[in-house]
Parts: C-alpha cells; sequence; structure tokens
C-alpha cells in the first residue's frame, strides 16, 4: 500500500469498509505552473528564443528534406527513362 499524502488516513482499515475518506484520494504528483508575473523577464525571453528556434529548424530541415526528396526522386526518373543523354 502506497503511504498516505498530505495528512490523509485511509479510514476503510481501520474504522471499517463502508465509511468514506475525508479527502479525495491522491493519484499523482500535483503540477502547478507559474503565473506569468513570477517568471522573470530573461527565463521568458530564452523560453520564447528557444522555442522559436526550433521551431525554425524543424521547418527549414523538412523544406530542405522535402526538396532534397523531389529532387533525387526527379533525377532517378530522368535517369530511368533516358533523359539524360
Amino acid at each position: 500500500m502506497l503511504p498516505d499524502q498530505h495528512g490523509q488516513t485511509d479510514l476503510s482499515d481501520s474504522q471499517g469498509a463502508g465509511r468514506r475518506k475525508s479527502q479525495p484520494e491522491f493519484v499523482g504528483a500535483p503540477t502547478e505552473y507559474a503565473d506569468e508575473e513570477e517568471v522573470p523577464a530573461v527565463v521568458s525571453a530564452a523560453a520564447k528564443v528557444v522555442a522559436g528556434g526550433v521551431l525554425t529548424w524543424s521547418v527549414v530541415m523538412t523544406v530542405l528534406l522535402v526538396g532534397g526528396g523531389l529532387c533525387l526522386a526527379c533525377i532517378f526518373l530522368a535517369f530511368l527513362f533516358g533523359g539524360l543523354r
């Protein structure tokens, strides 16, 4: 059995199975996001730069891979059908 979280006690073991717990059962780690005013400006700016860089890199690489694939396909088809003589 998992240890009790946040002072919760399992009343079913000590006082009978028919009783309810005083609080809902803890099912995982709580998540907490910082409000905008709690985040330093430097961290916010850095996060935006990193996110923009990742997005830009992804778009550029996708365009290059698709363009390169199309070029290879055209070269292969030209070679296959004798277009390069």
